[in-house]
């Protein structure tokens, strides 16, 4: 071949080099691979890591799940070739499941080959986001059935126990704490949509059959029929925010019929920091144990749905605090609250959980007045998170409040920034009453309705002494006792004063005053603090004629936590008290969770009753791991909270 042939093979095969390089370099340049199946490469821009967006109900606090939802964040592009991308999708042979516009947002639901996917762009950040969604069960249309006209709306922010003083959260009044927030929207077909629930604290037996008889109450219905609960919506993973449902449900399921449940919380795996783990997994495990066929949603930013006419979007979720590299930027873990905009009877409602200043200037960055603007707004985190900026921008005229007045300060900048948000603004807190808010020839009526609380004389234990205390006790055979009838489920409420709980890091949560009178003798009740007063209401006065006092569970190797001087009395008015018992050197075996049974030689009835431990066997701690109580239900009594309903 000639010299002049060889050079232009040479630059043809050149020619054919440049242009096969230039078709790789365009598909890197042009074309950023998505890491999910079937989805074509996205036209422009960068690609963030995969972000885990966590499970549904399943559990994560030890490892990842296959219910793990996954997020991927595309940097750098524009709503034209965001569109023209799900478009590429459709013809490719997804399928559109929804679509939603919030001013210059968009947002889509797809789904392909079973799977779930979420994409939206948001015109601030020029950012969009694409989620492989592996936790939903149900499409959010299919949540609701066709509107009723039978029944009036109402929507109720319910008055929790909550304390008069901002965190006055000690041991004194132990149903009570300054967090918490339930809401309650009764549906047109009398069924019911509920927002979050209350913490540990405020789940005494009391609550429990309170807020019970209130839902039998709102809808009219016979106790003891089933209430129909459309959906169960939680904001974030923070006990006072999902707690409740767990004994709630644990004790009423057979009275429940719970069709759906939503949220959306991070992976425990990605953000552990601040998650409530064990609140949470007990609000899943109750789920999956009683509604294991329950339609649940993963919901996120710009998602709508409605029960019987009542509408929800999806303002904010932790998924909009996630940068442009898959990091979460969420340092306070109240910035993952799910904001929702509620629309009742043509009146909208921000409730804001527990956002925080950080995530109000988000919400301010993707949505302007013409979305924010509503008639009420629930305060962030239960009103002492400051969001001035975005009250400004709500400008609502009622505000309302997931706490007790007490609690919040009134010259506070918090404070301030939510009344000075409109002209007028009206306040409501959650204490010492129910805030009932309904529509009325296109105002908000707001109405107080009574708590629970109302009914029930809340325990002031006395100021006792132990000059009195001579006796040791009179001793009973135990086994003797154990078969008599235990008083335990008629307690409704427990107090301890004078004293703090010892909580160590090896024993979080599980030796709390609470404990000593659960019903459970491996669980203990571990102060260092003396006097110990130990107070209870019962549902109704009861006989007590023995009690038993269990030892905790490592006593014989720490010796001397037992109790060993206390007083025992009893009232009906809380005025007026009677030493039932009193002991000086119990002298209880240093024996791990061994239990002594003591004898009452002169029984009445009583509704409320104090124990008052004055000393140890020695130790500087005290410890216990139960108070028994046995006897008989006076019968001539009645029970306080039903017969006021």
């Amino acid at each position: 071949m000639k010299k002049t042939h060889l050079l232009q093979l040479f630059n043809f095969l050149l020619v054919i080099s440049f242009s096969l390089n230039g078709i790789a370099a365009n598909n890197v340049i042009h074309g950023v691979a998505i890491p999910f199946n079937n989805f074509s490469n996205y036209p422009e821009g960068s690609i963030s890591a995969v972000y885990n967006s966590g499970p549904g109900l399943a559990i994560d606090q030890k490892t990842i799940t296959d219910e793990d939802s996954k997020m991927v964040i595309m940097s750098s592009t524009n709503a034209k070739t965001f569109t023209a991308y799900v478009q590429m999708l459709l013809d490719k042979g997804f399928t559109k499941i929804a679509f939603n516009r919030i001013e210059d947002n968009i947002f889509y639901t797809l789904k392909n080959c079973g799977k779930l996917y979420y994409l939206y762009f948001t015109a601030y950040s020029k950012q969009v986001r694409i989620i492989q969604d592996n936790s939903t069960r149900t499409m959010l249309s299919d949540l609701d059935i066709t509107k009723q006209e039978a029944h009036k709306t109402e929507f109720y922010v319910y008055s929790l126990d909550y304390t008069q003083g901002q965190h006055a959260t000690s041991n004194t009044d132990y149903w009570k704490i300054d967090c918490g927030s339930l809401m309650i929207v009764k549906l047109s077909d009398n069924s019911l949509f509920i927002l979050d629930s209350g913490h540990e604290r405020q789940s005494s037996k009391a609550a429990l059959e309170g807020l019970l008889n209130f839902l039998y109450k709102i809808t009219g219905q016979n106790v003891g029929t089933t209430l129909n609960i459309s959906g169960w919506f939680f904001s974030h993973a923070h006990g006072d925010h999902v707690y409740m449902t767990y004994p709630f449900i644990t004790k009423y399921h057979d009275f429940l019929n719970i069709k759906s449940v939503l949220f959306n919380f991070p992976s425990y795996m990605t953000l552990s920091t601040g998650y409530d783990i064990a609140s949470t997994m007990l609000m899943k495990q109750t789920f999956n144990s009683y509604y294991p066929d329950c339609k649940y949603v993963k919901l996120h930013t710009g998602q709508r749905f409605s029960f019987q006419g009542v509408k929800f979007n999806v303002l904010y979720t932790h998924e909009d605090a996630v940068d442009s590299n898959g990091i979460t930027t969420i340092t306070n873990f109240n910035k993952s609250s799910t904001v929702l905009k509620m629309t009742m009877d043509n009146k909208k409602f921000i409730l804001l959980a527990d956002a925080t200043t950080q995530s109000g200037n988000d919400m301010l960055h993707m949505y302007s007045e013409a979305t924010l603007r509503s008639d009420c707004v629930q305060t962030a985190h239960h009103g002492y998170n400051d969001l001035t900026s975005a009250y400004t921008m709500i400008a609502a005229p009622l505000a309302i409040f997931s706490n007790s007045k007490e609690n919040v300060s009134s010259t506070s900048k918090t404070y301030l920034g939510v009344i000075n948000a409109a002209r007028h603004v009206d306040v409501l807190f959650a204490y010492p009453n129910t805030c009932k808010l309904t529509v009325e020839n296109g105002n908000i009526k707001t109405e107080a309705v009574p708590s629970y609380r109302s009914y029930i004389t809340t325990v002031v234990p006395p100021d006792l002494s132990e000059n009195t205390i001579n006796s040791s006790g009179v001793k009973v055979d135990l086994s003797f006792v154990l078969t008599k009838t235990s008083l335990i489920d008629q307690v409704i409420d427990k107090t301890v004063t004078g004293t703090r709980e010892l909580i160590t890091k090896n024993h979080l949560k599980t030796q709390q005053c609470s404990l000593a009178l659960d019903g459970n003798n491996s669980t203990m009740y571990l102060t260092d603090t003396l006097p110990a007063t130990i107070a209870w209401t019962m549902k109704k006065p009861v006989l007590l004629k023995w009690y038993v006092i269990h030892s905790g569970s490592d006593n014989a190797l720490n010796l001397g936590h037992n109790p060993n001087k206390w007083v025992l009395c009893g009232s009906n008015d809380i005025k007026h008290w009677t030493d039932i018992d009193a002991v000086n050197n119990a002298d209880l075996p240093n024996n791990n969770l061994t239990g002594t049974a003591f004898n009452i030689s002169n029984p009445k009835p009583y509704l409320y009753y104090v124990m008052k431990i004055f000393s140890t066997s020695g130790a500087n701690v005290l410890q216990l791991s139960e108070i028994g109580l046995f006897g008989e239900i006076w019968h001539d009594s009645v029970d306080p909270i039903s017969e006021k309903l």
